[in-house]
């Protein structure tokens, strides 16, 4: 099982398909410690695993992704999260108008992705 951190963001975001508000975000690009972090907040809030040692000493890279599921079996609902001074002050949700193609991702899929964010059921 791979580790991950938790992520709150504020103000809470809705879902681009379907307008439901979003929660249970998750992300692998921070220090993947099962720690929780709020926005706005400069080190994690909690850590959901045994402490690895205070968690002021932990911080966030610049820009990290974080994802959480809604209204789809086949896509995630994707978000990136910007801490330039440290502490995590945007969060920017991925839409029909910014999303990008996916390295791996065939261009039928990314179509498919794309349908689902404008609100089109998938």
């Amino acid at each position: 099982m791979s580790q991950f951190d938790y992520y709150l963001p504020d103000p809470a975001v809705n879902c681009p398909a379907c307008q439901a508000p979003l929660k249970d975000w998750k992300g692998i690009d921070g220090p993947n410690g099962y720690y929780v972090w709020q926005q706005g907040v400069r080190a994690p809030i909690e850590q959901r695993a045994e402490a690895s040692g205070p968690l002021e000493a932990v911080h966030l890279p610049v820009a990290f992704r974080l994802h959480t599921s809604c209204c789809s079996k086949q896509f995630f609902v994707e978000a990136i999260g910007r801490a330039p001074t440290g502490t995590w002050n945007s969060t920017e949700l991925i839409t029909a108008g910014n999303a990008q193609r996916d390295r791996d991702e065939r261009m039928e899929d990314f179509k498919a992705r794309l349908r689902w964010l404008k609100g089109g059921r998938r």
